[in-house]
This record gives structure tokens, sequence and C-alpha cells, in this order.
């Protein structure tokens, strides 16, 4: 667990700069996330349409999926995306995550 945080330590900054409480996780199966717990319910950060991998070279972009419990096993209830691992782009994908969730709730 420590090397996946060394090696996705700049995206995790990045977010908690930004004060979302990131961390290296994972979700089973050896499958890395990052994590961000919020008041009700949590983001999985992974690539693009999969899990992160290992060694960030690897990497190909950015997914983010908001859970409404810790059983992500029926997947997430909004999820974006993007086709690049640019770091810069986390923080806006979160915002843009949490944007669809709070639309949803507000037309239940």
């Amino acid at each position: 667990m420590a090397a996946g945080g060394a090696e996705y330590a700049q995206a995790l900054t990045v977010l908690r700069d930004a004060g979302f409480a990131a961390q290296f996780t994972q979700t089973g199966g050896m499958c890395a996330a990052l994590e961000v717990r919020l008041e009700r319910g949590n983001l999985l950060i992974t690539d693009a349409s999969e899990e992160l991998p290992w060694d960030r070279t690897g990497q190909r972009g950015w997914g983010v999926g908001f859970y409404e419990s810790d059983d992500a096993s029926d997947g997430p209830v909004e999820y974006v995306e993007a086709e690049s691992p640019d770091v810069g782009l986390l923080v806006p994908l979160v915002h843009q995550c949490l944007s669809a969730v709070a639309d949803a709730r507000r037309h239940r």
C-alpha cells in the first residue's frame, strides 16, 4: 500500500489541497484506487474504466465514481472520466461527479 501511495502522491496532494481527504486504497483483488470518504457516500478514483495501475506509467486517464455505501459491487451511482492522466483534471472531475449526484438527489 505504501508503494501505491507513493506512486500517486501527486494526485493525493492535489485532492487534499482541494479539501478532499484522499487516500490510496485497495478495493479487493489487488485493485488499486484513490478513495475519498464523504459524509454520505464515498468516491473511488480509478483509471478511466478500470482500476488504477500500480505503476502510474501505465495509467491512461481518470475515472471518478460516487458510491452510496462501502459496497462497490453494484457499481457507482454516478461516474465521470477523462482520457488523460493529468492530475490537473482530478478536482474538476470530482466536482463534476458530485454535481451529478446532487442533481440526481434533487430530482428524486
